[in-house]
């Protein structure tokens, strides 16, 4: 029966219009998923060889905090909340529990596990091919192949628990912290990797074996009990409404904001989305700052600087209108309505990415950094990444539940949108990376804030214009979204 559900929600993805839509994008990702995992193999042969030669079986382990952790928050930045269609099966005569459990064990076959083997596999073969202990070696893949199941069911587990909560958020990063502490303190040096290796070369870290049924069985238990709740209360989920009347004076666009506001302290799918972007910049901001890490005062710390504004534009716009798609057609009903609610949204993420820029001025200057970067790393955030992301509003066609319940409809998020958010991740370091490369940090901060006050300062014209081409594109997008709205 489990197999039977597992292949029903295989057939559902295939047969989702957002599946059908985005050929092109799930070829692309197909292909990024092939190289890394070339990149993987590559690198589990060698360091298979090196084990082998050095006599040395557990030390792909001594690197096992770094790929935890960075397959951990990969994964839970990609994956979405563990939906279940329960309404449809609530009728039959199959028990809830085993629907839960299809969701577990499909989660075991994640392609990101299917990739990660193309590290552990190739190194167990090398290295006893080159000579390692066989037994040893052994072992420690099984206990690499047990640490990354693990983290599966840990990813499930998270994912849940922020789905009702973004105070959740805490767990993974207290987690991560931990194990990535003594890099934080001591540095990437080989005494570290050894402290770690002699940690997971203990005979009784094979015990995370036992950890996953542990895991599995408090997810199974949650899942169970949070689709009962939600089974027997159809009620909606709100705040305390709040007026915000200061913003009275800014006209229509006062009132658009007001909405912005709102829907953070009333909805909970785009409350969550909120604190996670807010969250993430000023741990990062934290991060770089506080810490000897990037510290270094030279081109190449400085584009980490710039990453904290990135990586919280991008959760916080990149499913832009996907909230308002629960409600665009009375947006539709009057002219201009759209424009002013783009610009809206401008001002307020321009306001929000003030956060990390008050963090980080100060470090960035007791490092050597000049003050003109700090400040063009502002406006070329808000002034050409924000047109960047900006053009996903033209093409988004998705709609986000504004309360998302573990028994709605799952959401298939497009590819073609998952690419945009790698390439606005990759581009800008290239850029950046180049311009430092050619010239002096004063001259890239004076370029970069020639670019960025620029495309500021112009920001109603740009917005327009995605404005325009929004309306060229209204019936399809209408469309795109009343499809992809929560039925029931």
């Amino acid at each position: 029966m489990v197999w039977e559900i597992i292949r029903h929600n295989w057939l559902q993805m295939r047969r989702s219009l957002a599946y059908q839509r985005s050929v092109a994008a799930r070829v692309l990702l197909g292909i990024c998923a092939l190289l890394s995992a070339l990149y993987l193999l590559v690198i589990g042969v060698a360091g298979g060889m090196a084990a082998g030669e050095s006599d040395e079986p557990w030390l792909l382990l001594g690197f096992m905090p770094i790929v935890l952790c960075f397959d951990f928050f990969v994964r839970l930045s990609a994956q979405t909340a563990a939906a279940i269609r329960m309404k449809h099966y609530a009728l039959l005569a199959i028990p809830r529990r085993t629907v839960i459990d299809a969701l577990l064990v499909s989660s075991f076959f994640s392609v990101y596990n299917v990739v990660w083997a193309c590290l552990w596999l190739p190194y167990t073969v090398v290295a006893i091919l080159t000579g390692a202990s066989v037994g040893a070696t052994l072992l420690a893949g099984l206990a690499c192949f047990c640490l990354f199941l693990l983290n599966t069911q840990l990813i499930v587990l998270c994912r849940t628990l922020i789905d009702r909560s973004v105070w959740f958020s805490l767990l993974p990063l207290a987690v991560c912290g931990l194990l990535l502490m003594p890099f934080f303190i001591f540095g990437f040096k080989e005494k570290t990797f050894e402290a770690w290796l002699d940690f997971f070369s203990s005979p009784w870290m094979l015990l995370s074996a036992l950890a996953i049924p542990i895991i599995y069985i408090v997810n199974r238990w949650l899942l169970l009990r949070l689709v009962y709740e939600e089974l027997a209360s159809d009620a909606v989920e709100g705040g305390k409404v709040r007026s915000f009347a200061f913003l009275d004076r800014f006209g229509q666009t006062g009132e658009y904001l007001k909405l912005e506001l709102k829907s953070v302290f009333r909805n909970r799918t785009v409350s969550n989305t909120f604190w996670s972007g807010v969250g993430v910049m000023l741990v990062y901001s934290l991060l770089i700052s506080f810490t000897p890490l990037y510290s270094g005062g030279s081109g190449g710390s400085a584009i980490w600087y710039f990453y904290a504004y990135l990586f919280g534009a991008l959760i916080l716009l990149g499913r832009i209108m996907s909230a308002e798609g629960n409600y665009i057609d009375l947006l539709m009903t009057r002219r201009e309505n759209i424009y002013r609610l783009l610009c809206a949204k401008y001002y307020f993420n321009c306001v929000l990415l003030l956060l990390p820029a008050l963090v980080m001025v100060y470090p960035m200057l007791r490092i050597g950094l000049p003050l003109i970067l700090a400040v063009a790393f502002y406006f070329f955030s808000v002034g050409f990444m924000f047109f960047v992301f900006f053009q996903f509003a033209v093409y988004q066609q998705e709609t986000v539940p504004l309360n998302e319940k573990l028994t709605g409809r799952t959401s298939h998020q497009s590819s073609m949108v998952i690419l945009g958010r790698c390439a606005a991740l990759i581009c800008p370091y290239l850029v950046v990376t180049l311009l430092i490369a050619l010239f002096e940090l004063e001259t890239v901060g004076w370029i970069l804030f020639v670019v960025g006050l620029i495309f500021t300062l112009l920001h109603p014209v740009w917005l327009k214009n995605v404005y325009r081409r929004m309306m060229t594109r209204r019936y399809a997008n209408l469309d795109g979204f009343r499809e992809t709205r929560q039925q029931g």
